[in-house]
């Protein structure tokens, strides 16, 4: 695997191409339009993504200079005002946003040491993830998750499966985010009816990280497994 430093600014370029495709692929009206809450345009995905990785930035920030981190639990309360502070912006507006906010993340990675980049921030007891981890999960992972999803919700299954199994495949030599890219993928096949492939990655997920299993229990994106003996055997000691 190439040098940590290198490997992130590589993984956020090939989100940034996700991401570029996808406004190639949806330029509509109805695209830059607000949505409703039940039913996101491709404004409302982006706006979500990139107001989550300034979420990120802002608690790296108060982690490096010893500051209270901002408390983001509370995650749907969250969603929603997100939602409804970006209704009136433009789909052009956000996308400029977004690179603003990979810039913000690539000069972030370079101006830390490697080694604080790898391990658990000692910067503070308030978060005990790497600072690897948070960029690749707002960063990475979570914008992948959401562009695949918008592919899958707008029809175009093949090409949603090839973004989000191509997620998959680019962490697949980095143990830790595997297991979470695997319960990614699981949880993409499970919505989109793909019962087979969806409990095969999903037993693969929690065995690379198992403080997945109590939240994979309750999940909604594995709803549709939970009758599946092969599902339930899972969590049998």
């Amino acid at each position: 695997m190439a040098d940590l430093k290198t490997r992130l600014i590589q993984l956020l370029d090939l989100a940034q191409s996700f991401r570029q495709q996808l406004l190639a692929d949806f330029s509509s009206d109805a695209d830059q339009r607000s949505g409703t809450w039940e039913q996101w345009s491709l404004k409302d995905e982006l706006a979500h993504v990139v107001a989550w990785q300034l979420n990120a930035l802002a608690r790296l920030a108060a982690l490096i200079h010893a500051e209270t981190v901002p408390d983001f639990s509370d995650y749907e309360k969250i969603n929603r005002a997100i939602y409804d502070t970006n209704r009136d912006r433009t789909l052009a507006d956000i996308a400029a946003e977004g690179d603003r906010v990979y810039a913000d993340f690539v000069a972030l990675i370079r101006s830390q040491p490697a080694d604080d980049l790898a391990q658990p921030a000692r910067f503070s007891d308030q978060e005990p993830r790497s600072f690897a981890e948070q960029i690749m999960g707002n960063g990475f992972e979570h914008p992948s998750v959401h562009y695949a999803d918008y592919y899958r919700r707008r029809g175009d299954l093949a090409k949603a499966t090839q973004l989000i199994e191509a997620s998959v495949a680019a962490v697949a030599d980095w143990p830790e985010q595997y297991g979470i890219a695997r319960y990614n993928l699981a949880c993409f096949y499970a919505l989109s009816g793909q019962t087979e492939l969806a409990l095969s990655a999903l037993r693969e997920a929690v065995q690379l990280r198992p403080s997945l299993i109590e939240w994979s229990q309750q999940d909604t994106d594995l709803a549709s497994l939970r009758a599946e003996p092969a599902y339930q055997a899972l969590y049998q000691s």
